[in-house]
């Protein structure tokens, strides 16, 4: 959805995405404004920003880590926006799953596209770690989650999931500037 009178304070790297149908060059972008705060991305022709946010809670990690799932995803759909979000928190909650899940897939699926590269580069230079923990951690995904037992793009979804909710803002003093300038209420946490 069209967001009004949005204000970014954190941006991710521009790429062609794919929305309702249309494709258009934008920037993933964790935003707020007077009632929200999201994710989704900002057309970089015209400055629109289609997202997704939430009245509260209002955190500003998930729409960060969010943001760079977003980043990995190329087609969207109305709920994909949201799907990031829920994908961002550490839990899962149990009402969330199904939105997630569908994002973690989307996710995974852009990332198997960059695997193969990653997995060669890693035998090249013999990094059996890489490979060795790969493998470890898709069993123990497997074993522990019964939401990504069938798809290998739930599963390699779950493992970049997993490698983004690790991830802290690159500028996290500049992103409280912004939110305190405007006084805006925040919690720097996710659930």
């Amino acid at each position: 959805m069209p967001v009004e009178n949005a204000t970014v304070f954190a941006r991710g790297y521009e790429g062609i995405k794919t929305y309702k149908g249309k494709s258009f060059l934008a920037t993933p972008v964790a935003y707020f404004d007077d009632l929200e705060m999201g994710l989704g991305v900002e057309k970089n022709d015209n400055k629109e920003v289609i997202g997704w946010g939430l009245h509260a809670p209002q955190m500003v990690l998930p729409c960060y880590r969010g943001m760079k799932m977003i980043e990995l995803i190329d087609e969207f759909e109305p709920n994909t926006f949201a799907g990031c979000w829920y994908a961002a928190n550490t839990e899962i909650r149990d009402c969330d799953e199904k939105t997630a899940y569908r994002a973690i897939e989307k996710l995974g699926k852009a990332y198997i596209d960059l695997l193969p590269k990653k997995m060669i580069e890693a035998i090249k230079t013999k990094d059996l770690n890489t490979i060795l923990l790969s493998g470890l951690v898709l069993d123990k995904i497997e074993n522990d989650n019964k939401n990504v037992k069938k798809s290998p793009a739930k599963k390699i979804g779950e493992i970049v999931r997993m490698s983004i909710n690790r991830m802290e803002p690159e500028n996290p003093e500049e992103m409280k500037k912004i939110l305190e300038n405007n006084k805006h209420r925040y919690s720097w946490e996710g659930y």
